[in-house]
């Protein structure tokens, strides 16, 4: 059977001079796909690169690239503090005898309590990887974080800036005197100009104080971050006052940890 007169013929017209070519032309479009490919596949090959180059760095860099990145959008609002400990004492007695010895080799001993044990922390530091170094030269110890969300802390009242400025105050007095502290373990700064820098940290938690005593907030509010603030200012003042350099470091690591406990202890009591 003859299907011809059902397909649509077009019959050939010879085209005129200067008429645009009418019809339909496939679109060559081969090439264009052959490009992207070529530009997808560049693309990728540079990704990769640079990814293989920031592992690389941060591998020569100690790993600090990486944190630092991860750090710059970690929430403002939380704060975390590494510290590294030892034993796990069912008796609080045996944790004493322990952090006696710690802190006569120039440790913090400061003790704490958690699900019923009882351990004792050697030093507290701004960065997991410093605690993780120090913890590596410490057999039988371990890395412990310590989270203070101060965010918990913030609501609509008018007690945020007190709340704002302490915690910033206390915050920036606990990287001092770590800093400190490492200075003065390396022998990068004498006895006198750290007892020096634990004034200055001294000085600005009394204006800290003051400045609650006097500031109209909610009286439970002013009485708890006094409480947080109180470890840290009577750890520096009895150093200011007995002005010696014994046990500098031991008493620096302590205060610190005792510092960052409070501030946990702060957040999680809102």
């Amino acid at each position: 059977m003859d299907y011809s007169p059902y397909y649509f013929r077009r019959e050939p017209r010879k085209r005129e001079s200067g008429e645009p070519r009418g019809g339909y032309e496939p679109k060559r479009t081969g090439r264009r796909r052959r490009g992207l490919r070529i530009e997808a596949v560049i693309i990728v090959v540079i990704f990769l690169c640079l990814v293989t180059a920031l592992i690389l760095a941060n591998v020569w860099s100690g790993e600090k690239i990486i944190a630092a990145i991860t750090a710059a959008f970690r929430d403002e609002n939380v704060f975390n503090y590494y510290a590294v400990t030892v034993g796990e004492f069912a008796d609080e007695r045996e944790a004493v005898v322990q952090a006696t010895v710690i802190r006569a080799g120039g440790g913090a001993g400061y003790i704490f309590a958690e699900n019923g044990k009882y351990s004792v922390a050697l030093a507290t530091y701004m960065t997991k990887d410093e605690a993780k170094a120090v913890s590596e030269k410490n057999e039988g110890s371990s890395v412990y974080e310590i989270t203070a969300d101060v965010g918990t802390l913030y609501d609509t009242s008018s007690d945020d800036a007190a709340i704002h400025r302490t915690v910033e105050d206390l915050t920036r007095a606990l990287a001092t005197l770590e800093a400190r502290c490492a200075e003065y373990a390396a022998n990068e700064a004498s006895a006198a100009d750290t007892l020096t820098a634990v004034g200055e940290v001294r000085n600005s938690l009394y204006a800290t104080k003051e400045y609650l005593y006097s500031v109209k907030a909610d009286s439970a509010t002013v009485g708890a971050l006094l409480n947080a603030v109180e470890p840290v200012f009577a750890g520096t003042e009895a150093l200011v006052m007995d002005n010696h350099s014994d046990e500098l470091n031991a008493a620096m690591r302590y205060i610190v940890t005792s510092g960052a406990f409070a501030l946990r202890a702060l957040c999680a009591a809102r």
